[in-house]
């Protein structure tokens, strides 16, 4: 499924990483301690290596207002990748 993520970072480091299916239909959020844990999952998801230096720069790029995410970055995740990044066991967020 295509999800656009979306990357804040606090300036204590917490990595926060938002999740929306390209339809809109589903969101999830999930918090990592910091962006090098992110990195660490990503390394291990099967992801080609473009789309995971792209992911990578956008978390390490983050810094900012926790309202104004770090924009978007669109990628085709599998069920297995989302349980992986801990975006599947993540907060689900319902409008």
């Amino acid at each position: 499924m295509l999800f656009k993520l979306a990357f804040n970072k606090t300036m204590q480091g917490t990595l926060r990483v938002s999740a929306t299916t390209v339809r809109g239909s589903d969101h999830v959020l999930a918090i990592y301690d910091n962006d090098e844990a992110f990195t660490r999952l990503l390394e291990h998801s099967e992801l080609d290596a473009e789309t995971i230096g792209s992911l990578k720069g956008s978390a390490e790029l983050a810094y900012g207002s926790q309202n104004t995410p770090t924009c978007c970055e669109e990628v085709e995740l599998t069920e297995a990748q989302l349980n992986l990044l801990r975006l599947g066991e993540a907060k689900r967020l319902y409008a």
